[in-house]
C-alpha cells in the first residue's frame, strides 16, 4: 500500500529469505519518487547478550546435611530460554553458570530445571517448572538465591528441592564423564529424569529402614518421607548414591541375587564418597565440608540408612583397592570397569578387580 511520508510516497513490504523459518521478516520501505530504500527492521542485526545463573545448594556433610547452604553457586548445564520477539532461543550454561546468545529483539530470559543431562520433575508442583521469568530491563543474570533457599523452619522450598537435586546430579554426571574412567559411551547421552516427592513403592519392614530414593532405568525417584537430613533431595550424598545405581545399571549390573544387591549398594555408597571428594577438590569455594569417614574403610557410613546385609564390607574393600594404587584415577578405572563383568559373588568381585 502507499502512504505519504514528508510529502513523498513510499511502498512498505516484507522480504523473507526463507518463509519456512520462524525468523521475524525484514521490514523495508521504498520511496516512490526517487527509489530510495529505507530499512525499518532487520532481524539479522543482532546483539550478543550474556548472563550467569547462580543459586543456593546444600553443601552439608553427613553430620549436618540440612543447615549448610552455600549461596551464589554457579548452575551449569542448565537450559536458559531467551525470548526473541515471537520466538524462543535456547542456550545452555557452562561450568561457571555463564550463557550467551545473539538476539535481535531480546525481551526476557527464563531458566528452568532442565538441561542436556538432567530433568527435574516435581510431582507436587508439576513438570518443568520455570524458576524465574526475568525481563531484560533487569539485565540477564539470573539469581536463584531468593527462589531456592530453605525456609526459616529449615524445610526446603519446592524450588530448593528441585535446584539441589538438579545441581548435584549434574555434578555426578560430570564426575562419571571424565575420560580416564572409560565410561564415555555409557554417560555421553545419558539424561537423568529426577522425580521428587515420589511415594515409597516398597513394603519391606524390618530390613529396609528409611528409603530416601530408588532408581528405575535412568529415572531417580526421591521420596517425600523422613530419613537422613529429611528427604533425599537435601542430602547430596544420597543423590550421588542413587546416580551410582544408574551407572551400575547401564553397565549391565542388576539385582539378581542377594549378593548382587550387596555389591550394587556397596558400589553406590563408594560412588557417593568419591563424587563427594571430587566435588571438594574441584569446587572448593562451594564444598567446604568433607566427610572423613568416607576415606576410612573401617567406618564407611550407610548413606541411605540401609544395611543391605552389611554392604560396608564391599565399600571397605573398594577403598582398600583404591588405596593400593599410586593414582586414584587408575584405581577408579579398575573399580568401575569391574562391574562390566557382572560379578555374582564376593569371590567374583575380587576376580573382576584383578582382571
Amino acid at each position: 500500500y502507499e502512504v505519504e511520508l514528508h510529502e513523498q510516497e513510499y511502498t512498505e513490504g516484507d522480504i523473507e529469505d526463507n518463509p519456512d523459518e520462524e525468523e521475524s521478516p525484514v521490514l523495508y520501505a521504498i520511496f516512490s519518487k526517487d527509489g530510495r530504500f529505507l530499512l525499518l527492521r532487520d532481524p539479522s542485526m543482532k546483539e550478543r547478550i550474556s548472563g550467569r545463573v547462580t543459586g543456593s545448594v546444600n553443601a552439608g556433610s553427613l553430620a549436618s546435611p540440612i543447615s549448610q547452604y552455600v549461596e551464589n553457586a554457579p548452575f551449569k548445564s542448565m537450559y536458559v530460554n531467551i525470548k526473541d520477539g515471537n520466538r524462543l532461543i535456547r542456550t545452555v550454561t557452562d561450568v561457571d553458570g555463564n550463557f550467551d546468545a545473539e538476539i535481535a529483539n531480546p525481551q526476557g530470559v527464563r531458566a528452568i530445571f532442565q538441561g542436556p543431562n538432567v530433568v527435574v520433575n516435581n510431582l507436587i508442583r508439576g513438570r518443568s517448572q520455570i524458576i524465574i521469568d526475568q525481563p531484560n530491563s533487569q539485565g540477564y543474570d539470573i539469581d536463584l538465591n531468593l527462589y531456592n533457599t530453605p525456609t526459616q523452619s529449615g524445610d526446603d522450598t519446592a524450588a530448593g528441592q528441585e535446584s539441589n537435586v538438579f545441581y548435584h546430579l549434574n555434578l555426578a554426571h560430570e564426575f562419571f564423564s571424565q575420560s580416564y574412567l572409560g565410561l564415555g559411551r555409557y554417560v555421553d547421552r545419558l539424561r537423568t529424569i529426577a522425580i521428587i516427592n515420589a511415594r515409597n513403592p516398597f513394603s519391606c519392614s524390618g530390613i529396609c529402614g528409611v528409603v530416601l530414593g530408588y532408581v528405575r532405568g535412568s529415572s531417580i525417584f526421591f521420596l517425600d518421607n523422613g530419613g537422613i537430613g529429611g528427604d533425599g533431595t537435601r542430602n547430596r550424598y544420597a543423590i550421588y548414591h542413587e546416580y551410582g545405581h544408574i551407572i551400575s545399571g547401564r553397565l549391565g549390573y542388576g539385582y539378581r541375587s542377594i549378593m548382587q544387591v550387596i555389591i550394587n549398594e556397596g558400589y553406590s555408597d563408594f560412588s557417593a564418597c568419591v563424587i563427594g571428594e571430587y566435588a571438594i577438590e574441584n569446587y572448593p569455594n562451594i564444598f567446604l565440608y568433607s566427610i572423613p569417614v568416607c576415606s576410612d574403610s573401617s567406618s564407611i557410613p550407610s548413606l541411605d540408612n540401609l544395611d543391605y546385609f552389611d554392604k560396608s564390607i564391599i565399600v571397605g574393600m573398594l577403598y582398600d583397592v583404591r588405596s593400593e594404587f599410586t593414582s586414584a584415577q587408575q584405581a577408579e578405572y579398575v573399580i568401575y570397569n569391574a562391574l562390566r563383568l557382572r560379578p555374582r559373588s564376593f569371590v567374583d568381585l575380587v576376580e573382576s578387580l584383578i582382571v
